[in-house]
């Protein structure tokens, strides 16, 4: 995989949701996320993406000029945290929502 950060995004009320911590590793966000909550959630809840370092450049050609614009990389969501099961571990779904 590109080089890149991972970092745990947890929901701060209804409409609103931010980064919370950020690591080098997945393993390190997946034993992270049990910590951490999404608002009105228990621990155990959130989700991680990995943010690829970078840009990328697009030429944008409008009547008689061109002009390069950068973009940074959409963050890529890599797994969510469902809550903590009876052992105090993190449940993990693939899905976002």
């Amino acid at each position: 995989m590109k080089d890149g950060i991972y970092y745990i995004e947890n929901t701060t009320d209804n409409y609103h949701s931010s980064p919370s911590a950020y690591f080098k590793t997945l393993e390190e966000a997946k034993a992270a996320l049990r910590f951490f909550s999404d608002w009105w959630f228990d621990k155990g809840t959130g989700r991680i993406y990995f943010q690829p370092f970078g840009f990328y450049l697009k030429t944008d050609t409008y009547e008689s000029f061109t002009r390069v614009l950068t973009y940074k990389p959409s963050p890529i969501f890599v797994c969510r945290g469902m809550g903590l099961d009876q052992d105090g571990n993190v449940i993990f779904s693939n899905e976002a929502f």
